[in-house]
C-alpha cells in the first residue's frame, strides 16, 4: 500500500523517500501511512509509530479493524489486542469481521476459504467464530467495555433511516435470503478501555451515538463479564 501511494503521488510530482509515507495536510494536521507485518511482535510497531511517526500513546486513539483480525493468528492477533490495551490508555476499537458460527451457511463459508487458501485452523476466524466469542476475546485482552451486534442488527439499528434508503436506492438486491445470511456471519463491534467517557458513551445502550439498541445487541463490561463468571 505505501508503495502504491508514494507512486501515486511521484506521479504528481511529490517525492516521498522514506519507507513509510506522510502527507500534510494542513498547519498541524497530516496523515501517516505505515508498513507493517501484524503477525510480527506488536511493539515494533509501537516503537514505528511513537519514534519515527509522532504518536502519543496518552492520546486518545481510534483503531479500525476492517477484516483485519481474521486474517491474523489467533495467538497474534490477541497479542496485538493486548498490547493496545496496554499502550494505549484511551483506545477506542471498531471491529467489523466474519462471525462463521457453526451452522450450514458459515461452514459453507469456511470451506470456500479453505479452498481459496485463505483459511487454516491457527487464524482468529476460525477461532473466534461467533458475536460472544468476539466480546470475550475483547474482554480477555483488557478493553474494559464492550458492545457488539452482527450486520443485520446493524443495518436495522446503526444505520439511519436514510441511509437505508440511500443503500437501497444504490442497488436492488434479488436474494435478500442469501443477502440476510450472509449479514448475519458479520459482526461490528466496538470496545473501550480504562473505562473513560468516549468509551461509555460509544459502547452505551441505548445511549451511544453509533444506534446499539437492547435487545438488538451484545454489551457488557468487564466488571459485569467476571461477576457473571464468578456466580457461575
Amino acid at each position: 500500500q505505501c508503495t502504491l501511494l508514494k507512486q501515486h503521488y511521484s506521479n504528481m510530482g511529490i517525492a516521498l523517500t522514506s519507507q513509510d509515507a506522510k502527507i500534510t495536510l494542513g498547519p498541524k494536521e497530516s496523515c501517516h501511512f505505515v508498513s507493517h507485518d501484524l503477525r510480527n511482535q506488536p511493539q515494533e510497531l509501537f516503537d514505528k509509530l511513537i519514534q519515527m511517526h509522532e504518536f502519543d500513546v496518552n492520546a486518545p486513539t481510534l483503531f479500525a479493524l476492517e477484516c483485519v483480525q481474521m486474517y491474523l493468528p489467533e495467538t497474534n492477533s490477541r497479542s496485538l489486542l493486548k498490547h493496545i490495551t496496554s499502550t494505549c490508555k484511551n483506545a477506542l476499537l471498531v471491529l467489523y469481521d466474519p462471525i462463521l458460527s457453526q451452522d450450514p451457511f458459515g461452514m459453507v463459508m469456511e470451506q470456500n476459504l479453505t479452498k481459496a487458501g485463505i483459511a487454516n485452523p491457527s487464524l482468529s476466524m476460525m477461532q473466534t467464530r461467533n458475536l460472544p466469542q468476539q466480546v470475550k476475546k475483547l474482554l480477555d485482552c483488557g478493553f474494559t467495555t464492550v458492545t457488539g451486534c452482527d450486520m443485520v442488527a446493524a443495518y436495522d439499528t446503526v444505520l439511519t433511516s436514510a441511509q437505508r434508503q440511500h443503500a437501497n436506492r444504490c442497488e436492488r438486491l434479488d436474494e435478500l435470503e442469501e443477502w440476510w445470511l450472509i449479514m448475519r456471519h458479520y459482526a461490528f463491534v466496538v470496545a473501550g478501555n480504562n473505562n473513560d467517557a468516549a468509551a461509555s458513551s460509544y459502547c452505551g445502550v441505548p445511549s451511544s451515538p453509533v444506534g446499539f439498541e437492547k435487545g438488538k445487541c451484545t454489551s457488557t463490561t468487564q466488571s459485569e463479564f467476571k461477576k457473571h463468571n464468578s456466580s457461575r
